[in-house]
């Protein structure tokens, strides 16, 4: 525009300005104008594989290119009214704030570049009308007004500009958001069709069974009842496990199963599991191993149980030869527990859909007899819940490794009192302060002797401290307490409380709550859960490994 506007405006002012004087205006203000466009056009040329430090370069020189544009337009008014009668100094004024009003359109979005422009512009307007006109003091300051206005209006267009440009990004993140919730619900349509189907042909097996057999038993001869009861049973079993597995299906698809988090032992859970499926891995000729004991997490123990025997009994179920191995190992402050079989394998096509609803890979004609086909549906559902990371690792014809990884609970293992302890680690805890704080009478003082005949010096509450504690004694090196103190009060409270005069005060918290949830003493640093009865060596290893740390 301001390279058709410029020859336009010298031809409008050729009869009362020299023409000297009009080139040496229009000429710079084109050219600048030419420059200006060129620059803006390789700009969004190349704006799509910008990197962020090439968009402020650019950015830096389309604002000092729009700063000079200003400055020669800021100079009409001189160059085209200067000497002349103030009928011509008024229109140059008002081809100048024309421009502004252009620019304002242009580049108000970004203040950062108006604002500056505007004022030169704007001054360079005002300063002639105060110096050069007799009445210049008046339209001076008006000028100054209106880039007063100009800035305000500049800055409400950035943030309607801004606002806009929020909106639009929400929008389009809104968009993308509803075509995946609409992909997921036609997946979970499509998944839910084939789930139907699965399920009602699975349940018409066994009631067709149980059907015919009913029909024919008052009839049968005495001799085939038996033999016809045994079957009416098969089904009955088939009918439950079904029911049973679309239950938990339908508890975990509704948020009915809510997790109760808590320290707990692996080790137990898998040496059960492993003593149950032992029958049936040695009727197989299967081999079944634990590796691996105690090993904690925090989470939910009954649904870990479930978790863990659902992969036990895919992988004992697939294993006509070989072994099975259950697993249990610490890998980098989380626990990892592997089904290790040498069965059949899962087919790489097949691994994205083994934890859908109904698939079976191995039973194409769904016999009842090889599973429902909810076992690993269930699985994937229950890990979610648990916060679980799961995934299989299979070869076909060679095996499949089930992982689980879940986080280590801050936790020492419990045993009879008794054990020895070993000299050489009692020897390295000689001299530990240690403050307890236990409430049991009996407890307090069998820890205080076993704490003294290792050489600790033992300070022994029965409820937490107060007062100024540097009064107590020589500052602890360790803190043993209790969970449950009298009043309410906790060992988290107890460890709280000291350490606002001891911030790194290593802590135990020793329990005889099985069912007690970690909750917030999982988030302090330094705080390890031990559970009564304690094993003597247990508790000296941890003074021993406070004492170093």
């Amino acid at each position: 525009m301001i390279l058709i506007a410029a020859p336009l405006v010298a031809v409008s002012f050729s009869e009362f300005v020299p023409l000297w004087r009009l080139l040496a205006w229009a000429l710079p203000v084109m050219a600048m104008a030419w420059f200006n466009a060129v620059l803006s056009r390789t700009a969004l040329k190349g704006l799509d594989g910008a990197t962020a430090e090439g968009l402020e370069q650019r950015q830096q020189w389309l604002c000092c290119s729009t700063l000079v544009n200003q400055t020669l337009m800021g100079a009409t008014v001189w160059w085209l009214g200067w000497g002349q009668p103030a009928g011509i100094a008024t229109v140059a004024t008002t081809v100048q704030l024309l421009y502004l009003a252009g620019a304002m359109v242009n580049a108000s979005t970004h203040p950062r570049t108006f604002v500056p422009g505007a004022w030169i512009n704007v001054s360079a307007a005002a300063l002639y009308w105060i110096f050069e006109t007799e009445y210049g003091l008046a339209v001076g300051f008006s000028l100054f007004a209106v880039g007063g206005i100009l800035t305000k209006f500049s800055g409400q267009i950035n943030a309607d500009f801004r606002e806009s440009l929020k909106m639009r990004f929400e929008n389009l993140e809104l968009v993308k958001q509803l075509e995946a919730e609409k992909r997921s619900a036609q997946e979970a349509n499509a998944a839910k069709s084939r789930f139907l189907a699965a399920a009602s042909h699975d349940l018409r097996q066994p009631l067709h069974a149980l059907m015919l057999i009913a029909s024919l038993l008052h009839r049968a001869p005495a001799s085939e009842v038996p033999r016809m009861v045994s079957q009416i049973n098969e089904a009955a079993k088939s009918l439950d496990k079904l029911f049973e597995g679309l239950l938990d299906i339908s508890k975990l698809e509704t948020g009915a199963v809510v997790p109760k988090f808590q320290p707990v032992n692996v080790g137990t859970i898998a040496q059960a599991l492993v003593r149950e499926y032992l029958p049936q891995c040695q009727a197989k000729g299967v081999g079944l191993s634990l590796q691996g004991q105690d090993v904690w997490v925090l989470t939910d123990a009954f649904l870990l149980e479930r978790l863990i025997r659902n992969l036990l009994d895919n992988a004992v179920k697939y294993t006509e030869r070989g072994e099975v191995r259950l697993e249990l190992e610490r890998v980098e402050g989380e626990v990892e527990v592997r089904v290790v079989d040498t069965g059949v394998g899962i087919a790489a096509s097949a691994l994205p859909h083994v934890f859908e609803e109904y698939f079976q890979g191995h039973n194409p004609a769904r016999d009842p007899m090889q599973g429902t086909g909810l076992g690993l549906a269930i699985v994937r559902r229950v890990s979610d819940l648990l916060n679980v990371k799961l995934w299989l690792d299979s070869n076909p014809g060679r095996g499949t490794a089930c992982h689980l990884r879940m986080p280590c609970a801050p936790f020492m293992g419990s045993a009879a009192i008794g054990h020895g302890v070993d000299t050489a680690v009692s020897e390295s805890v000689k001299g530990t302060r240690v403050w307890l704080i236990e409430d049991n009478e009996m407890v307090r003082d069998a820890t205080v002797q076993a704490l003294r005949s290792w050489g600790c010096e033992v300070s022994a509450w029965a409820g937490i401290p107060r007062g100024d504690l540097r009064h107590l004694g020589p500052d602890p090196h360790v803190l043993i307490t209790d969970l449950r103190l009298a009043a309410g009060e906790t060992g988290v409270d107890a460890i709280e409380h000291l350490r606002q005069h001891w911030p790194e005060l290593p802590a135990t918290i020793m329990t005889g709550d099985p069912y007690w949830e970690w909750g917030h003493a999982g988030a302090l640093p330094r705080v390890t859960l031990m559970q009564k009865p304690v094993k003597s060596d247990a508790l000296v290893q941890w003074l021993a490994s406070a004492r170093l740390s």
